[in-house]
């Protein structure tokens, strides 16, 4: 739940207001795709034929929706999806001669094998290389074989793509390529039916079915021009008549673009990007991207995007910069090329006269060419990237008290930075706006295996270089490098603590009082019990002289929960009292010392 509230950029408690944990999750995903699947059922085929057509496109739906298979083998029918799927089945072979309970057992069978298969060769794909080498031994040593060798080499080679013509009785020449043909209906024989956006969802997987789920909305904008900002950083703009109704144009809000896989344009891949331009008038905007070598689907797409190029875009889960009602002493804003589009929007809306320090990873020469919005105190400092530490190595250590930190870089620079920023400096997590903008080594999106090692280059230590401001000098493996050993730096206070601070030395008494009143409630409960012990004595005949010991008990630890209350009480408004005393003597100090307070005085 937490993964998939940080996909959507929501909080990890917002998805559990539309599902029920875990398991609703699954059920919503895995049943909005089951919804999807429409077996074609060709009347002329017999039993044999038919289920092993259903097999075949049951199988190629599972392989198409990676982690379905799992969800189907795991619970099936689960919901109303396989439930329409099993009586589809059942009534199909009801229609060749067999009882419906023998349909239900039937099908059932075929499609827990097909499930299973579909299952097992997911798995497998993740582990294609290492899998294929070992299939290659295992088929060498069963040729080498005395016994089975000669048999094996007799047996037919049967591929998925072959058996289903076979069946019918030919070949299939639309099969060639693996392609299913289209019949009249507008279904193909691998089972899904052409459904518009259906079909549109379908080829997004797993996060187009959850986005869908939460309400998202696709619009279509069209691209009217173009601008390269630097030899790496292009600037496209575009055209929507709907989106900026859904999405508020602020700083650093940004919206998903669905681009088409460079490879299969049938697949699409989610990308965020920051509105760099918004014009809610006329619907036009602007989105600025970052070209990689190699690219990747967003940066492939952006290089062929010329006028009248269209993409999919939506904008659940974007998130905003907003100034907050009372100014924090500075900012320190921390990010690389992939942040600077949120970085000139928060530039361009806070006010002059508040400082900000700007800390910059360059990743490549030319990033220092990418324009940076103006703003009358704002000091720049570029860190060349020597490791993934050398953005936290580049923050100097001083007081940070009451400034405000937004940091957008890569995800394994956030790692150090959060590290920094909250243990070291002590800025608190309401002062403090840390999201990754790209992951190092992998596609952003794509599933969790281990990213690429990054280099570390070797050679002369990089220095953080200032355009304006102070620097910082880091090693080559991200560590700050020092001509003295300094201490470690104090964290700073914050306006967001005060009241902590303020209540900091009640904290012992708070938790004297909360002993004093679970030991209190224990003796308070203790008559009650007696009472009990007392009525089933008397029920049982018990002699007169040890209830009355009893009673007695009763009433006396009842007499002494109403004292120890009463005490505690007592004592509370005492603490009470003397903290507002102390409360109103600081305040009427701290004015006195005021300017004000004195040329009144006076």
């Amino acid at each position: 739940m937490n993964a998939v509230a940080a996909r959507l950029g929501v909080t990890s408690t917002a998805p559990y207001r539309h599902v029920d944990g875990r398991w609703g999750l699954e059920r919503l995903v895995g049943e909005s795709l089951l919804a999807e699947l429409d077996l074609h059922d060709d009347p002329a085929d017999g039993p044999v034929p038919h289920l092993l057509s259903t097999a075949l496109q049951l199988r190629a739906f599972l392989l198409r929706h990676p982690g379905l298979a799992p969800y189907v083998q795991t619970l099936f029918p689960r919901g109303e999806g396989g439930r329409r799927l099993l009586a589809a089945a059942a009534g199909s072979l009801a229609r060749r001669g067999y009882s419906t309970d023998a349909g239900i057992v039937l099908s059932a069978a075929v499609a827990a094998v097909a499930i299973g298969y579909a299952a097992t060769e997911e798995v497998q794909r993740e582990r294609a290389g290492e899998l294929d080498a070992q299939r290659r031994g295992a088929e060498e040593a069963l040729r080498a074989d005395a016994d089975l060798g000669e048999a094996h080499r007799a047996l037919p080679t049967i591929t998925p793509r072959r058996i289903r013509p076979a069946v019918a009785g030919g070949r299939d020449p639309r099969l060639r390529r693996g392609r299913a043909p289209r019949t009249a209906r507008g279904r193909d024989q691998s089972g899904a039916a052409c459904r518009g956006r259906g079909a549109v969802m379908a080829r997004r997987g797993i996060n187009g079915v959850i986005m869908r789920a939460y309400g998202a909305r696709d619009h279509e904008a069209t691209v009217t021009g173009t601008e390269l900002l630097a030899p790496h950083f292009l600037r496209v703009r575009m055209a929507s008549p709907t989106l900026l109704e859904d999405v508020v144009a602020a700083p650093a809000a940004y919206v998903r673009f669905w681009m088409p896989d460079p490879d299969d344009p049938e697949v699409e891949h989610q990308r965020g990007y920051t509105l760099s331009e918004a014009d809610p008038a006329s619907g036009a905007f602007a989105v600025d991207f970052v070209l990689h070598d190699p690219a990747g689907p967003a940066s492939t797409w952006a290089r062929r995007a010329e006028p009248g190029t269209s993409v999919r875009v939506t904008t659940l889960g974007s998130t905003r910069f907003d100034l907050p009602p009372d100014l924090p002493a500075g900012y320190l804003l921390i990010g690389d090329a992939a942040s600077i589009p949120a970085i000139n929007g928060i530039l361009g809306v806070l006010p002059a006269e508040v400082p900000v320090e700007l800390y910059l990873e360059e990743h490549r020469e030319t990033d220092r060419l990418i324009p940076l919005a103006d703003h009358p105190r704002t000091n720049v400092h570029r860190v060349p990237r020597r490791g993934e530490a050398s953005p936290a190595a580049a923050i100097p250590d001083r007081d940070w008290s009451d400034r405000y930190v937004w940091t957008a870089p890569e995800s394994g620079s956030l790692k150090h930075l959060r590290t920094r920023l909250r243990d070291e400096f002590g800025f608190p997590r309401s002062e403090m706006h840390a999201q990754a903008y790209w992951y190092y080594g992998r596609a952003f999106g794509s599933n969790r295996r281990k990213a690429a090692e990054e280099p570390v280059p070797a050679g002369e230590a990089a220095e953080a270089v200032p355009e304006t401001g102070t620097d910082a000098s880091v090693d080559a493996s991200g560590v700050a490098v020092t001509d003295a050993v300094e201490p470690k730096p104090r964290p700073g206070t914050w306006r967001a603590r005060a009241g902590g601070r303020l209540l900091a030395p009640l904290r012992p008494t708070l938790i004297a009082a909360g002993v004093a009143q679970a030991l209190v409630t224990l003796v308070q409960l203790a008559p009650f019990v007696l009472m009990v012990e007392l009525a089933r004595r008397l029920l049982s005949g018990t002699g007169t002289d040890r209830l009355w010991a009893l009673g007695a008990w009763a009433v006396g630890l009842m007499g002494a929960g109403v004292l120890l209350a009463s005490g505690l009480l007592l004592w509370l408004h005492r603490v009470d009292a003397r903290f507002a005393r102390d409360l109103r003597q600081r305040l009427l100090t701290k004015l006195s010392g005021c300017r004000w307070a004195g040329s009144i005085g006076g």
